[in-house]
């Protein structure tokens, strides 16, 4: 791979692309078709940024995934900030994402950015859908 780099993101697939966007490689979660596939954690520096890319387990899609970027403090999840049905792994998927964040981190989703508590309450509205 090249000096820098941009990674695309899509919710079960990212790309690691050059600057002018041809793609050097596909990421995604072992369940889903990728040129590497993980398990669990992949990082990279991409040249001007180091990201770190994680699958914390299924949400409303299954086999998405979170990007963090500890030098900004931000973290994409994707659509695991979606509504959807309510399922015992995707809270646990957002209960590991807010572990990965602080009352600063900012949070982008697959709407945009959105603040940290957004997450926090759609975490805790799943949280009491699922006990009752």
């Amino acid at each position: 791979m090249g000096d820098r780099q941009q990674l695309i993101y899509a919710p079960q697939l990212l790309s690691v692309a050059d600057l002018d966007g041809n793609i050097e490689l596909t990421i995604a979660h072992e369940s889903q078709q990728a040129d590497l596939t993980i398990a669990s954690v992949w990082a990279t520096d991409l040249g001007d940024c180091y990201v770190e890319v994680m699958y914390p387990g299924d949400g409303p899609e299954g086999g998405e995934l979170v990007v963090v970027v500890p030098q900004e403090n931000a973290i994409i999840v994707g659509d695991l900030a979606s509504e959807g049905e309510a399922s015992n792994a995707w809270a646990s998927a957002l209960d590991l994402v807010l572990g990965l964040t602080n009352t600063k981190t900012t949070v982008y989703t697959t709407q945009g950015q959105v603040p940290r508590d957004d997450l926090d309450r759609a975490h805790q509205a799943m949280l009491a859908k699922l006990l009752g």
